[in-house]
């Protein structure tokens, strides 16, 4: 977790830098928390993999992401991933203990935001991809198959909020579906995204059709022997 951004009593403003922490529960009991960042940070996300390396990446500045992991007994070194980011990272482990990261960037110059993809295999992160393009802002998760291939489903905000998904193919990426009926257009930073050994994703959002909220969900099969999913919208 953070520190720095909890309110004061009897104030309206957050005080302090925001570092991350890092505490393990043995037992019955709790370790003490350990400062692991230093310098401030901002969105942060942690996967574990199958061997119980434990993964975090974080934003910090100036418009970075950093990694670090812990093997059980050490953080490593702090090391710059990507740049540039304005963070809301999502982070991914696949089978075969590839990670997977997602985060956005606003361009000042064109005035939008994109989100960006990237890989890390060994110790290399690849080249950033453009998943997509909005002026109204992302909340994006991701996710990837039992063959590595990444799937993310993301908010675009606005007069028409919608919740679409993409998947990679080849070089670049499929042509975003939108996930919902014009009536269940998600609430803004309500959406997630897991996907089951079987490579079945799934995706869930807050809605209000009736002037109640409601948990919406939607579902497909996204293996890498399957075509991306096409759906038909009624409503």
């Amino acid at each position: 977790w953070t520190d720095g951004r909890w309110w004061r009593p009897n104030a309206n403003q957050p005080s302090g830098e925001p570092n991350l922490y890092h505490r393990i529960k043995t037992g019955g009991s709790w370790s003490a928390p350990v400062q692991i960042t230093s310098g401030g940070t901002g969105s942060a996300a942690l996967v574990a993999d199958r061997q119980g390396i434990v993964h975090l990446a974080y934003y910090t500045n100036p418009e970075s992401n950093a990694y670090m992991k812990w093997d059980g007994l050490a953080w490593s070194a702090s090391e710059i991933a990507i740049r540039p980011s304005h963070g809301d990272i999502d982070l991914f482990v696949d089978v075969n203990r590839k990670l997977h990261m997602l985060w956005d960037y606003f361009d000042a110059q064109a005035n939008s935001r994109r989100l960006y993809y990237s890989a890390r295999e060994g110790t290399v992160w690849s080249q950033p991809e453009s998943v997509a393009l909005s002026s109204s802002g992302f909340r994006g998760s991701l996710a990837a198959d039992s063959s590595g291939r990444p799937h993310v489903v993301w908010e675009v905000q606005g007069v028409a909020p919608r919740l679409l998904y993409s998947t990679k193919s080849g070089p670049g990426w499929t042509s975003p579906v939108q996930l919902h009926l014009i009536t269940q257009a998600p609430a803004q930073f309500s959406s997630d995204t897991a996907i089951s050994a079987n490579d079945e994703l799934h995706v869930v959002w807050l809605a209000s059709p009736t002037g109640k909220s409601e948990v919406f969900y939607n579902h497909a099969k996204v293996g890498s022997d399957v075509l991306p999913p096409s759906v038909s919208l009624l409503d």
